[in-house]
């Protein structure tokens, strides 16, 4: 049997309606595409790396929401936004050599002593979460199967993709500034990928973003989710 990426898929999956948000990453490719681009990530996440960036990364940045916890004198805390705030910083600092300043939206919520819940997504969250939205346009086209219809015909949601792709942009612009410091985290590999070497592992600009928006939004919303139900759990 040839290897996944070898040969087209002998069942085809639906990705329509995904990629009209984060585009043609990893997750929405297939055959060819998908092998090539997985050949240019993997290196990113060898266990020896993420093992040593996870180790300083996470008890860090855990240490400062436990500190703006302690400071809430007993009022009521929005654990899903405090805790989307915290993965987000994990893999923006740990993937992509980028502080996303999630902490630091839960630490001025801890200072407002006044208020006894605040919602402390910062822009970039948002702009994540608003592609998602549900309307009226974008239920029909999914009913229909037809997801150019939520492109073409919902203004809200071209909105939302192009704030998305800016928000990407911005890390992308800030990761290639820190490229001369030798760290090689994913979005570092992209550009390198995106700037030369033989025509198979070559990536061109939508590329670069749409494998970034893949990994933001996949690895931020889910890691979010399983640490939200863990602490529901507890």
């Amino acid at each position: 049997m040839a290897p996944y990426g070898k040969q087209p898929l002998r069942f085809k999956r639906s990705n329509k309606f995904l990629e009209n948000v984060i585009g043609r990453g990893l997750l929405t490719l297939e055959a060819e595409d998908w092998m090539r681009h997985r050949q240019i990530i993997q290196p990113a996440f060898l266990a020896n790396s993420l093992k040593e960036a996870l180790s300083t990364t996470v008890p860090q940045l855990t240490h400062r929401l436990i500190g703006c916890w302690k400071q809430s004198e007993e009022r009521e805390i929005d654990v899903s936004s405090h805790l989307s705030a915290l993965t987000l910083d994990i893999i923006g600092q740990v993937a992509f050599s980028f502080d996303f300043k999630g902490m630091n939206n839960v630490e001025r919520w801890a200072q407002r002593k006044g208020e006894s819940t605040s919602d402390v997504d910062g822009a970039f969250v948002q702009a994540i979460r608003r592609p998602f939205r549900q309307s009226v346009i974008g239920t029909i086209s999914f009913i229909l199967g037809l997801p150019a219809l939520n492109y073409y015909l919902n203004p809200r949601f071209r909105r939302a993709r192009r704030a998305l792709d800016v928000a990407v942009d911005e890390v992308i612009q800030e990761t290639k500034k820190k490229m001369l410091m030798g760290n090689r985290s994913l979005v570092q590999l992209l550009l390198q990928a995106s700037q030369g070497g033989s025509n198979h592992k070559v990536l061109n600009v939508e590329e670069l973003r749409d494998d970034a928006k893949t990994f933001i939004i996949a690895g931020h919303e889910t890691t979010a989710v399983w640490c939200n139900m863990a602490v529901y759990a507890l």
